[in-house]
């Protein structure tokens, strides 16, 4: 009588703890939303975005050497459990933008690379090394980007919401300046008056030598 007694507080038991593991499941499986992570490359700039799908984004890569690759590796790795990087941006040709890139490639699968046009003519701001070595490193396959353009961070699982990434001004350009395509219509609507003017400017001001800023939608 006993051992029954004791089969049956074990059988309540387990159908009470059921229950409880089969919310936790519930809880682990919740979908994941958008990340960014902001990682300190000591000047310059890199920030990695990682969409719900799980494709991710880079933007700039710090300075050449061992340093910002390492952070920047440690952070998709270690924390943002990346395999590889699916985009890299690189926004202008400074060494503390575009100097990371090679040393990147080295500890993380990078699988493509954009920019605004690599330069015909060096600026005295700018070293012809790093520009080659990201040359080197990217095979000559990188993609020039223009305003208007989007890249797509779209990926499995197919009921993740789908994030673009807009590029609203290069070259000395606003997206919709001189553009009669959808993506350069949608921006001159969303950009208006002062938002417009700063964009604008703000090429101006660069010499029309960056590729900048993104939107995420």
């Amino acid at each position: 009588m006993k051992g029954f007694l004791m089969k049956k507080l074990r059988k309540l038991l387990w159908l009470a703890i059921l229950p409880i593991l089969s919310s936790n499941a519930i809880v682990h499986a919740a979908p994941k939303g958008l990340d960014i992570y902001f990682i300190d490359v000591e000047g310059g700039a890199a920030t990695l975005i990682v969409a719900p799908s799980g494709k991710s984004l880079l933007i700039d890569t710090g300075f050449p050497g061992e340093r910002d690759a390492g952070r920047i590796a440690k952070v998709a790795l270690e924390v943002a459990g990346l395999k590889q990087i699916d985009h890299c941006v690189i926004t202008h040709w400074h060494r503390d933008h575009v100097g990371g890139v090679p040393m990147l490639a080295k500890l993380i699968p990078i699988r493509n690379y954009y920019d605004h046009g690599l330069p015909q003519t060096l600026a005295a701001d700018l070293q012809a090394e790093f520009i080659d070595a990201y040359k080197q490193t990217t095979n000559g396959a990188s993609v020039t980007l223009k305003p208007g353009d989007e890249i797509k961070l779209a990926g499995s699982p197919k009921s993740s919401p789908l994030l673009k990434v807009r590029v609203v001004a290069a070259s000395g350009m606003v997206a919709g300046d001189e553009s009669n395509n959808a993506a350069g219509s949608t921006v001159r609507r969303e950009l208006r008056g002062e938002s417009r003017r700063y964009y604008r400017q703000r090429q101006q001001h660069w010499n029309s030598t960056y590729l900048w800023p993104l939107q995420i939608f």
